[in-house]
C-alpha cells in the first residue's frame, strides 16, 4: 500500500516577544515540523538581540532545528533550548539533555518548560531496572519510520552474550493489557517512538526505557 505523507504547517506569523532579550547568549532553535519553517525569522530575531542562534541538526529531521520523537534529541552545545511549538512531550524530552527548554508557543509568547523531573525519574528506573533484569523484553514496531529490527537483534545478541535472556516482540499497535500475558519480564527495552516508553510509562507492567539509552 503506498502512503502519502503531507506536511501540515502553523499558517501565520510568530514573533519574538519583548523578553526574549532575557534568554540566555547561545541558544538552539528547534521545532516540529508543523513550526519548523518559522526557525529562520526567529533566529534572525534573537540576532538582532544579540544572540547567537543555531538550529541543530537531528538524525532523521528533513530541516535545521526540526525535532523527531522517534528519533530522541542530539546532545546540543548551547547555553538553553528555544523550542518553536505546543505540548508537552517535545520539551520534557529536550529536558533531559540537562540544560534550560523555554517555548515559544504560537501566540508569541515565551515560557520556561515544565520540570522534566517525571520523565526524569522514569528514565533513571528504566535504567535501573534494564541493569538488574536477567529476563528482558525488547519491543519492536513494524510501522514505516519506527521499525528498528536490526537494532533490537543487536541488543539481543549483546544481552545473551551477557548471559541474560532477551525476547523480541513485534507489533503493530501496542497493546498495552497484552504485556500482562508475560510476567516473567522484568525489563523492557522500547524500539519504536520514544513517546512510548514517556506518555504511556504507567501502562506498562514493567519499568521501560528507550533503546537509544541502553546502547548507541
Amino acid at each position: 500500500m503506498k502512503k502519502l505523507f503531507i506536511e501540515a504547517r502553523h499558517q501565520g506569523k510568530i514573533s519574538l516577544p519583548k523578553d526574549a532579550i532575557s534568554l540566555p547568549k547561545r541558544i538552539a532553535v528547534t521545532a516540529t515540523v508543523q513550526y519548523a519553517h518559522h526557525i529562520p525569522d526567529i533566529m534572525r530575531g534573537l540576532r538582532m538581540l544579540g544572540k547567537k542562534p543555531r538550529a541543530p541538526l537531528s538524525a532523521r529531521g528533513r530541516y535545521p532545528g526540526q525535532v523527531l520523537g522517534c528519533s530522541g534529541p542530539l546532545p546540543i552545545d548551547a547555553d538553553c533550548i528555544l523550542f518553536i511549538g505546543e505540548g508537552l512531550f517535545h520539551p520534557s524530552l529536550l529536558g533531559s539533555l540537562g540544560i534550560p527548554v523555554f517555548v515559544l508557543d504560537p501566540s508569541g509568547k515565551i515560557r520556561a518548560a515544565e520540570n522534566p523531573g517525571a520523565y526524569l525519574r522514569h528514565r533513571m528506573a528504566g535504567l535501573a531496572s534494564y541493569h538488574s533484569a536477567e529476563r528482558i523484553g525488547i519491543l519492536v514496531s513494524t510501522k514505516k519510520g519506527q521499525n528498528r529490527l536490526p537494532k533490537a537483534k543487536l541488543l539481543m545478541k549483546k544481552l545473551e552474550g551477557m548471559g541474560k535472556k532477551a525476547y523480541i516482540f513485534i507489533f503493530d499497535n501496542l497493546d498495552f493489557s497484552q504485556l500482562e500475558n508475560f510476567p516473567f519480564i522484568q525489563s523492557w527495552v522500547n524500539t519504536a517512538c520514544p513517546r512510548i516508553a514517556i506518555d504511556d510509562y504507567d501502562k506498562f507492567n514493567a519499568p521501560v526505557v528507550n533503546i537509544d539509552d541502553v546502547i548507541s
